[in-house]
């Protein structure tokens, strides 16, 4: 039984032919054709722009679109606490006994930031958008 003899690595200078040939370029991926759903009606404008910002560039799944619904509101909710802090001054209130605790928008803003954080990790959101998701 006879081996296929293997192409040799070409080595020197290329000749004029063999650079004179033109290979065409690989056509570029069409986008795909999908109807981007509307962000939902009750996020803030901000929360509209990165979802749609996000599904511009990814192709999420119905299950990966629920879970960036969940990050919009979180982003939301956390905003809305961080207003609630500026408008209050302070971080901290004086309760009914005169002792000093931590403002309830504190706890609400913080566990928000890291709910949004969460899930946009869980969604792979944070790298290069591809349509492999």
């Amino acid at each position: 039984m006879t081996r296929p003899k293997r192409n040799p690595a070409q080595r020197g200078r290329k000749s004029a032919a063999s650079l004179a040939i033109v290979r065409p370029a690989a056509p570029a991926p069409a986008p795909p054709s999908r109807d981007q759903p509307a962000p939902p009606s009750h996020l803030s404008d901000a929360s509209k722009a990165l979802w749609r910002s996000t599904l511009a560039g990814w192709n999420l799944d119905a299950h990966h679109q629920h879970l960036l619904r969940l990050a919009c509101e979180a982003l939301d909710l956390a905003e809305q606490a961080r207003l609630e802090l500026v408008e209050h001054g302070s971080t901290t209130i004086t309760d009914s006994s005169g002792g000093c605790r931590a403002h309830p928008a504190t706890a609400i803003a913080r566990d928000n930031r890291v709910l949004a954080a969460r899930l946009i990790r869980d969604l792979g959101l944070d790298g290069e958008p591809t349509d492999a998701r």
